[in-house]
């Protein structure tokens, strides 16, 4: 099962506990074979409070001991307001889980209400280039491998 099959599944992860990181629950143990499975892993992600979302952080904190992002090359993609403390923490995050992320598979969307239709389509062709070059970079990363 891939990782869009877990998401669209509606799977609800549980809070992350220490305590049962060894002997995480079913739901947790999809999620981590889905992402060990991935040939790669896009976030796309708004910032929220100018925090990292709690459950992509709750999701991501699920993988730290099972090192499901270790050496996978990985895409970041924040989509936000400002976006000046969410996008570089997450990616600290990511570099701490040793994901394959560089610079050319991030990006940092700012005033992202004025570059995007409600339904996802772009108005601004700078964005969508920007989006597609981080496709193609982490596109990129996978043949490399």
């Amino acid at each position: 099962m891939g990782i869009f099959e877990v998401v669209r599944a509606g799977t609800v992860l549980p809070p992350f506990t220490p305590d049962e990181a060894d002997t995480a629950p079913a739901e947790v143990m999809a999620f981590r074979a889905a992402l060990q499975a991935a040939d790669a892993i896009l976030i796309a992600t708004p910032e929220y409070a100018m925090g990292i979302p709690g459950v992509l952080k709750n999701a991501i904190d699920w993988t730290v001991g099972s090192c499901e992002f270790a050496h996978k090359p990985t895409a970041l993609i924040t989509c936000t307001a400002s976006g000046e403390i969410a996008h570089p923490a997450m990616i600290e995050v990511l570099r701490v889980l040793e994901a394959g992320i560089t610079d050319a598979t991030t990006l940092l969307m700012p005033h992202n209400r004025a570059k995007l239709r409600a339904d996802g389509t772009f108005i601004d062709a700078e964005a969508e280039r920007q989006v597609r070059g981080v496709i193609e970079a982490l596109a990129a990363a996978i043949g490399s491998r």
